[in-house]
């Protein structure tokens, strides 16, 4: 993270305003930064048509009331016709990074912008796609074309779990040095996650869905995923 006291990041949060565990993410990671005492300014840009880009998806609005508005200020930005998350991020950002001309840009799904103004750290939730790209489809091959275009102007990327970078690194493949291992916050209190852990516990309500939605599968609903959520 840049150290100056007027430096400022620009995040880039795509499931800011989506349902489901993407969404909780992006949704946490806000309030914590809050929390924290930094001087570093925050531009949040998220999407403005978010049940377009994502219509499986419900909506569950972030609160920009909740967090300082002289550190944290909010932009939106259209997916245009034909774009897809799995592409570079150029024309989806340009003109933020333009305006704000930040110190640091978090993209936080897979992919990020080819000509950055700044050094920038990009989130890779899994190796799903890397593993098993025949069940990712033309994503799995788009996300592999934009990464070789991107790789030079990454600076770190985020992953989720030990277990995860090491898989991202070895089929990426990429520098492990180049990594940084931070779990994702989950909003359950510890009670809960205990709770959901008993074998005799089948509703449970979680942030994002019961234990009865995930049919007859169960996970332990730890922040770490290492190929497909479930």
């Amino acid at each position: 993270m840049p150290s100056s006291r007027d430096a400022s990041v620009l995040l880039f949060l795509p499931h800011l305003d989506v349902s489901g565990g993407l969404g909780v993410q992006c949704r946490i990671l806000l309030t914590a930064l809050a929390q924290v005492e930094s001087p570093l300014r925050f531009h949040v840009v998220s999407l403005a048509n978010p049940r377009t880009v994502f219509p499986a998806s419900g909506e569950e609005i972030f609160p920009r009331e909740s967090v300082d508005s002289a550190r944290f200020t909010f932009d939106t930005v259209p997916m245009p016709d034909g774009m897809s998350l799995a592409d570079k991020l150029d024309p989806l950002l340009q003109d933020p990074l333009a305006a704000m001309k930040p110190d640091l840009l978090y993209c936080s799904y897979y992919t990020g912008v080819e000509h950055p103004p700044c050094p920038q750290v990009v989130t890779f939730h899994d190796a799903g796609f890397l593993e098993n790209p025949a069940g990712f489809g033309a994503t799995a091959a788009l996300r592999r074309q934009t990464m070789d275009a991107i790789r030079d102007s990454i600076a770190m990327v985020h992953c989720i779990s030990a277990d995860a970078r090491d898989r991202i690194c070895r089929t990426l493949p990429w520098d492990a040095a180049k990594t940084k291992v931070i779990w994702h916050a989950l909003p359950d209190s510890p009670e809960i996650m205990e709770a959901a852990n008993r074998c005799d516990v089948g509703s449970v309500r979680l942030a994002t869905q019961s234990l009865a939605e995930f049919v007859p599968y169960f996970f332990l609903p730890v922040g770490a995923a290492t190929g497909f959520n479930r």
